[in-house]
């Protein structure tokens, strides 16, 4: 332990000297990239028929034939472009011919013998075998005797596997219908998506599966699914009157445990009806698979582990179901869009808490993600992205999903929720069975609502990193029996990008007798200020104080009543505790973890550095005789304070001050662990505001007693002691040294001291220097110089 009260009062002595000194007294896989619409563009497949004729578990193969019902989107089409990935191509036909073809993976030509115009359709049927393309995640897997496929693989760019085991226009774009005919061995079942229509019993210890989808889909989203799997079966009936079956395909040794985990399934359809409108779907489906879990339309890839006969992974079961609204029933654009799939099926985890458990369970769980982002989303994904636009290594990254979830919560609470959730209502009808970009999102909810969100936008969804929000200021002025509140408002940046203007955030005040009043603020760019006429005398004036979006600022709120130790390392990085209470009395305070650099210190101290990174602010209403202890967390290793924590010769403290006028000044503070990973205790704790800081032992190092003796800086250079022993301290006050040349008393250069710029003090080791005189020769960067000084070393 180490106590630093008596180092930093020394630090700031000598930036004292030095701030006198300055005044002035008169950002191969698999498959190559593509362009992703190029097929689509011209083509239009219209229905899918898939015969998987053979699946064998042994040899790890298939062998199949498709129909492809297609439609030219231009005139004069000669080619039909098709994609298929690793199998092999034993014959085409066109409109029921024989037809050449030229097979380069995954591409598949065939040329036309008379060309299509608009609108005009052929049919194409290509046969074809061989051992399916899977990547770690995505394709065609073989688990045993199961079967399976995923519709988007990680590691592949462009991300879509349709093709991995049918011949397809694989992109978000393109959407048709499907017929599915699985021929497997008995008693094994195959399971796809849509209607199950018929199993005809082949008389040879096969039976083939035929199912029909009647909802047209891209082709990420078709599957099928074969293994010796029982069929759990109810029913869900919809808002829209119908009466929707269910079918959970499983194990046979997991059929007691669908139950358990299937429990709130009809609850979380409810509430996701309840949020965003009629299940559009004729079926809800899960089907058990080695690895997923995957939102196959009607047909859910469920991992095995899953169906475990508890809830552990509810969130898993209802984000896969979200997709049948946000992915699946409207698709994204482009893999660079994927958050519209991805960020909002996050999103409906949180959601379908919130209707199930509470407000409560939405915000705790939003809350943990909200964290999660700020401190670790940048390093997984290697750098700050708007979730708008990532590249394709990153689709399935955690700025979109994450960083998804936590922008589609703060629309949610911009608009409000009484123009929020009809709107979303209305863009899912609007564009079902299509797909959208974040600027059609964009477009539909602010025409719905009536709310311009080109701001908002551009803020949160198309610009990297996050904004933050504080309250500067206030003032408050009688006005009869109320009160004019003045609110002065900054906004702050966390990673590269603008600051926002369009600004909308719930500002509460609060007076000694914890009344509250809430009004909306707005502002645009770096500050602003709002004028709010109150009923209540504000003592405290607080920015989101029920987080309803997601800027770089976590807190909690706590209310104690009694000696109380609060510790909130996970959240804040620190807590805050009191160790007597005042009797019969309570405290209201709010720890807010601001995920943004402080301010500056206003008077610079050389060789001082405070983060880069983050502080806290601490603000409440605190009883009388109330004294509060703190606890403020440092961690190099874990994405928080490696950007200053760098040198273990550096000494590190803490900086307090108590508003945003006042001057950081170090506290009293005892260190507890080693200098990259520990913590503060404070034994006192005001209201305002801390940060870390370092100081460079080096440069800012002077002993104590040394320090008592220096002489008031009059904006010259002047260097202490003189004579010198070991060491001599040199204060260059308001002179603009970049470069000190060193000679000795017969004229030889004998050192440099280099980058003097950066310092405006600094201790230079004499120790191997001969005793004698010297000058120092301090130059400007043009090579003048600007003062010389004689220094007599002992």
């Amino acid at each position: 332990m180490k106590s630093l009260i008596s180092a930093f009062a020394l630090m700031f002595f000598l930036g004292q000297i030095l701030v006198f000194a300055q005044h002035d007294h008169s950002q191969c896989n698999h498959v190559a990239s593509f362009d992703r619409s190029l097929i689509s563009d011209t083509l239009d497949a219209i229905s899918y028929e898939i015969h998987l004729t053979e699946i064998n578990t042994s040899a790890q193969t298939i062998a199949a034939n498709t129909k492809v019902n297609l439609a030219s989107k231009i005139d004069g089409l000669t080619q039909v472009t098709l994609e298929l990935l690793d199998l092999t191509v034993d014959q085409v036909l066109v409109d029921g011919v024989n037809n050449t073809f030229d097979q380069q993976n995954p591409f598949l030509y065939i040329p036309l013998n008379q060309s299509l115009n608009t609108g005009e359709e052929v049919e194409v049927e290509v046969f074809y075998h061989g051992s399916p393309f899977h990547e770690g995640w995505g394709g065609f897997h073989w688990s045993g005797e199961y079967a399976f496929n995923l519709g988007v693989g990680f590691e592949s760019d462009p991300h879509n596997l349709g093709k991995a085991w049918f011949p397809c226009i694989d992109d978000f774009h393109d959407r048709a219908f499907y017929e599915v005919y699985a021929t497997v061995d008995n008693p094994k079942k195959a399971v796809c998506g849509g209607t199950l229509m018929e199993v005809i019993d082949n008389g040879n210890g096969t039976s083939t599966w035929h199912w029909k989808l009647n909802t047209d889909i891209p082709t990420y989203l078709a599957s099928v699914a074969v293994g010796e799997y029982e069929n759990v079966a109810w029913s869900f009936n919809s808002m829209n009157g119908s009466e929707i079956p269910i079918n959970i395909y499983v194990k046979p040794a997991d059929t007691a445990k669908v139950e358990g985990s299937f429990q709130t399934l009809i609850q979380v359809l409810d509430a996701f009806e309840q949020s965003f409108g009629p299940y559009e779907w004729e079926r809800v489906g899960y089907v058990g698979t080695a690895i997923g879990a995957m939102e196959h339309a009607t047909n859910i890839a469920y991992p095995h582990f899953s169906i475990n006969g508890n809830l552990s992974n509810e969130s898993l079961m209802a984000h896969e179901l979200s997709h049948h609204y946000f992915g699946d029933l409207v698709t994204c654009e482009s893999a660079e869009d994927m958050w519209l799939n991805e960020g909002w099926a996050v999103f409906c985890e949180s959601r379908y808490r919130e209707i199930l458990y509470g407000a409560e369970s939405y915000k705790t769980n939003m809350e943990g993600r909200h964290k999660d982002v700020l401190q670790n989303g940048h390093n997984i994904d290697g750098g700050y992205y708007a979730v708008s636009g990532v590249p394709t290594s990153i689709t399935y990254g955690n700025t979109v999903y994450q960083k998804g979830a936590l922008m589609v919560h703060t629309l949610r609470n911009y608009l409000g929720d009484e123009l929020f959730f009809p709107a979303v209502k209305a863009y899912v009808q609007a564009f079902k069975n299509d797909f959208a970009s974040s600027w059609d999102l964009r477009d539909f909810l602010s025409s719905h609502s009536g709310v311009d969100l080109t701001e908002f936008f551009d803020a949160w969804i198309f610009t990297p990193g996050f904004p933050e929000y504080s309250v500067d200021s206030f003032n408050v002025v009688p006005n009869g029996n109320n009160f004019d509140v003045t609110v002065f408002a900054k906004q702050k940046h966390k990673g590269p990008g603008e600051l926002g203007n369009s600004v909308r955030a719930e500002v509460t005040f609060m007076d000694d007798d914890w009344q509250q009043e809430t009004f909306l603020m707005e502002f645009s760019g770096e500050s602003g200020e709002q004028t709010f006429t109150s009923s209540i005398n504000p003592q405290l004036v607080m920015f989101d104080l029920d987080d309803k979006i997601s800027d770089a600022t976590t807190d909690k709120v706590i209310t104690p009543n009694a000696p109380f130790s609060n510790g909130f390392a996970s959240l804040l990085f620190c807590s805050v505790g009191a160790d007597d209470f005042p009797a019969n009395d309570s405290a209201f305070i709010r720890i807010t973890h601001r995920w943004v650099a402080p301010d500056p210190i206003k008077n610079p101290v050389p060789g001082v550095t405070i983060s880069d990174y983050h502080h806290w602010r601490i603000e409440g209403i605190l009883p009388d005789g109330l004294q509060l202890n703190g606890k403020f967390n440092y961690n190099a290793n874990g994405n928080l304070d490696n950007g200053i924590l760098t040198d273990p010769n550096d000494s590190v403290g803490i900086l307090y001050r108590v508003s945003r006028s006042a001057d950081w000044q170090p506290v009293e503070a005892t260190r507890v662990g080693s200098f990259y990973v520990g913590f503060f205790n404070l034994p006192e704790l005001l209201p305002g505001e801390y940060t870390l800081a370092v100081w460079d032992d080096v440069y800012v190092g002077i002993q104590e007693e040394e320090a008592e003796k220096l002489p008031a800086n009059d904006g010259e250079i002047s260097m202490y002691p003189n004579p010198a022993g070991d060491e001599v301290a040199i204060i260059l006050g308001k002179r603009n040294a970049t470069l000190v040349k060193i000679f000795d008393s017969n004229g030889n250069l004998v050192d440099e001291i280099s980058n003097y710029e950066k310092y405006k003090a600094l201790k230079y080791s004499t120790s191997e220097l001969k005793a004698g005189t010297y000058f120092f020769r301090f130059m400007d960067q043009n090579g003048r110089e600007i003062e010389s000084h004689k220094l007599i070393v002992n």
